[in-house]
């Protein structure tokens, strides 16, 4: 998502946008942790990912993509509308998380 068109506004958006940003910490924290062969911190870690990231995709895919289906939007980058106005291109959120850790 990008961080200037005031999608995240919108409260399942917002929602959605704050938990990508703690499953990228937590991807992050687990790939440092397997990097390092801390085994036993990678399983909390990838318990703690996967308790996230299940709940969080039901949402998107009920929730979240199911309205943009229902408003004739496809949540496919290459036909979304969305897709090249800065919403869902890469660059956003996610990107910002992984920088910060490198």
């Amino acid at each position: 998502m990008c961080n200037y068109c005031g999608c995240r506004e919108f409260p399942l958006i917002g929602r959605l946008s704050h938990e990508h940003w703690d499953i990228a910490e937590r991807s992050g924290a687990l790939r440092r942790a397997i990097g390092e062969e801390r085994h036993d911190r990678a399983m909390v870690l990838l318990d703690e990912l996967l308790a996230r990231l299940i709940p969080h995709t039901a949402i998107e895919e009920s929730g979240l993509f199911a309205e943009l289906r229902a408003d004739g939007i496809t949540p496919d980058r290459s036909a979304s509308p969305l897709w090249g106005s800065g919403c869902w291109e890469s660059g956003g959120q996610q990107d910002d998380a992984e920088r910060a850790h490198q």
